[in-house]
């Protein structure tokens, strides 16, 4: 998924509610037998695009600083969402380390 916009846009409001019904419709399959198997992992990373200021930031690790090579993506830490309790902690992080 990605969002893009000015800040106070609802970005992160956007991507909350977007995580939560694609995890929780997920597990409702896995649960229910439709999927014979489910791994599910996370990555967020922040790009911040200002005068002056070109970065990418990892935000499963706070204040750690990617570098764009040939415009590809940087590798961002992944995290194995086991459990609800792992989804909601990675999605606190997350918004914990993002700017605004």
């Amino acid at each position: 998924m990605f969002t893009y916009g000015e800040t106070g846009s609802g970005k992160t409001f956007t991507m909350d509610f977007l995580l939560r019904s694609l995890f929780d419709a997920l597990v409702a399959k896995k649960n229910d037998g439709s999927l014979d198997s489910l791994t599910i992992s996370i990555k967020s990373i922040q790009i911040i695009l200002q005068a002056k200021r070109e970065e990418v930031e990892d935000l499963l690790q706070k204040g750690k600083k990617l570098q764009v090579k040939l415009s590809k993506i940087p590798e961002a830490k992944k995290i194995p969402i086991d459990k609800k309790e792992d989804f909601e902690k990675a999605l606190s992080m997350i918004k914990k380390n993002r700017l605004t």
